[in-house]
């Protein structure tokens, strides 16, 4: 009776390894490669093969669309593991219809210069778990399309027009945006974490915010709407405020941070928290309004003003000064100027008016 009991614990047993190996093996990843042999329709599994079985791609499964006669147009919300876009020097493109969203758990590789792509149009795409995007190609949100990332942003370009609504949303832990020249976005959120700009300017017609931090390190960001972001890192970064300079009339609002170079190309700044200058405030053509909000101006760094500004820090009942650490020089050319100066000397023209205050 005893023998009969074990023999029957072990068959249960095996019945349960063997059970779990069925499992496993369905739940691994497979690739999935799109042929588009009768539609460009996502849904239909005709136009799915794998070395194991045609179908539509599940959330285990590792995507790989060549270059087709029929470009895939996805047509519902989809998950899945990692996408590679691959048209071996032609056209491959993965096009989102603006209404349903792609979430990929791994990474994005978008290959080849000017032929590989996808095009979000007002869809949202998101790529978490850490996952990067990278490659030669393109990713085009000029349509309202939103891209949220958790891993590093390596693609090569980014298309993305100053008149739409789309965002680029970083919301991983530690990530880089690294593209070895510019990217162009409208609005920039850094949701959270610490993301690293590596050889890579910004140009962003929108606004920049998040509860994150930006590090800058000896890169430049062009800012055409307001900062509103909690902590930028400024490293030798040059930011520059130019709404103006990109031809939209606008007052941009200023947070509270510090910058190595700031340059002032907007018609009108309010700062709406303290603002420390590391190294030197530009005014090229626009003003700054300090409101109730001070710029401190550390030691040796340098205050100067192109021949087109109209040098106002200070609107009518402003609290706020210009504080000068240390022993750098001011330089002004005219207008007012409200000043807190501790030991610094004052290096200025007949035209310019000083104001030395009191109190902070």
């Amino acid at each position: 009776m005893e023998t009969n009991i074990h023999t029957q614990i072990k068959n249960h047993a095996w019945a349960l390894v063997l059970l779990l190996l069925v499992f496993s093996n369905v739940a691994k990843a497979k690739t999935v490669t799109w042929t588009g042999a009768v539609s460009n329709i996502w849904s239909n599994s005709a136009n799915w093969s794998s070395p194991a079985w045609a179908g539509v791609p599940s959330a285990s499964d590792d995507i790989l669309i060549p270059n087709s006669a029929n470009q895939p147009l996805m047509d519902m919300d989809v998950i899945v593991s990692s996408i590679v876009i691959d048209g071996k020097g032609k056209d491959a493109i993965l096009k989102l219809d603006g209404i349903h969203s792609l979430t990929v758990t791994g990474n994005i590789t978008i290959t080849n210069n000017q032929t590989d792509k996808i095009l979000t149009y007002s869809s949202m795409l998101t790529i978490s778990n850490g996952g990067n995007l990278s490659g030669a190609g393109e990713i085009d949100l000029t349509g309202n399309g939103k891209l949220f990332i958790s891993g590093d942003l390596r693609i090569s370009n980014i298309v993305a027009g100053k008149t739409t609504g789309s965002k680029v949303v970083f919301n991983g832990t530690s990530q880089t945006i690294d593209n070895g020249k510019e990217y162009h976005f409208n609005d920039l959120d850094i949701q959270q974490g610490y993301t690293t700009l590596i050889h890579t300017n910004l140009r962003i017609d929108g606004n920049l915010i998040g509860g994150g931090t930006l590090g800058g390190e000896n890169n430049k960001i062009q800012l055409a709407g307001d900062m509103m972001l909690v902590d930028y890192k400024p490293g030798t970064s040059t930011f520059e405020l130019a709404s103006g300079e990109f031809g939209v009339p606008a007052v941009q609002q200023l947070n509270a941070n510090s910058f190595y170079i700031l340059e002032n190309y907007d018609q009108k700044t309010v700062l709406t928290g303290r603002v420390k200058i590391i190294h030197q405030v530009d005014f090229e053509k626009g003003n700054i309004y300090l409101g109730y909000h001070n710029i401190y101006i550390s030691e040796r760094a340098t205050l100067t003003r192109g021949a087109d500004a109209q040098l106002s820090q200070v609107q009518q009942g402003s609290k706020g000064y210009l504080i000068a650490n240390g022993k750098g020089s001011v330089k002004l050319t005219d207008h007012f100027l409200s000043l807190k100066a501790t030991g610094r000397e004052l290096d200025r023209n007949i035209a310019a008016e000083i104001g030395l205050a009191s109190g902070e």
